[in-house]
């Protein structure tokens, strides 16, 4: 999920496994993830300044989110205004701030994977599993996945699901919003998505960890 995500242009944090060994104990296997760290942002953004918000358990930007890190505003004014922008029930002025505030881009793709890849405990599903950060170039706000250990479990997942998170339902139940989100996931499923891709990606972790966990 996170290589599909990455390969699709949404910043991401790598995995990997590790064969942990205490003293003479072999522990056994673990996943390796990359934390969202100050490497992390400098690698996908080129800076680190920004502020960045854990979305905890359950908690969408209307909530007291936990600042991680970030030299921008301690009061949480970033996520209030998107949180008003996101509230404003004219749909065009809602679009246009919006626009300004979010990478839409990268949002609609990031929603667009998360229906694709069933990830239900994410965002824009469940308000679930992700971080914020808030570019300190242009100040649009761009949603990190985090914690996916749901994905590919509900088939029966449509792509023009129903939206939980806030910003997920302000943009994309606009007339431009649908549309760029429609167009999306014809991209994503065309160059991204493709079963033999993801099959390769699956078969070669399995070489890697064969000997470890036969």
């Amino acid at each position: 999920g996170g290589t599909l995500f990455r390969d699709a242009g949404v910043p991401t944090p790598r995995s990997a496994w590790a064969k942990v060994r205490l003293g003479d104990r072999e522990l056994g296997l673990y996943v390796l993830k990359e934390a969202f760290e100050e490497e992390f942002l400098q690698t996908f953004f080129g800076n680190s300044d920004g502020n960045l918000y854990d979305g905890g358990f359950v908690r969408d930007i209307d909530q007291e989110l936990e600042l991680e890190s970030g030299y921008g505003p301690k009061d949480r004014a970033d996520l209030r205004t998107l949180a008003t922008a996101a509230r404003d029930e004219d749909e065009r002025r809602r679009w246009t701030r919006l626009s300004e505030l979010v990478d839409v881009d990268k949002f609609v793709t990031y929603a667009a994977l998360s229906a694709m890849l069933v990830d239900w405990d994410g965002y824009p599903l469940n308000r679930n599993n992700y971080r914020i950060y808030f570019r300190p170039d242009d100040g649009r706000a761009v949603f990190l996945p985090h914690g996916m250990d749901q994905l590919f479990q509900r088939s029966y997942l449509e792509l023009d699901t129903g939206w939980t998170g806030l910003v997920a339902w302000a943009l994309l139940e606009t007339t431009e919003g649908r549309a760029r989100y429609e167009q999306r996931c014809r991209q994503v499923y065309t160059n991204i998505f493709r079963f033999e891709r993801m099959t390769n990606l699956i078969a070669r972790a399995v070489e890697v960890l064969r000997p470890v966990q036969p």
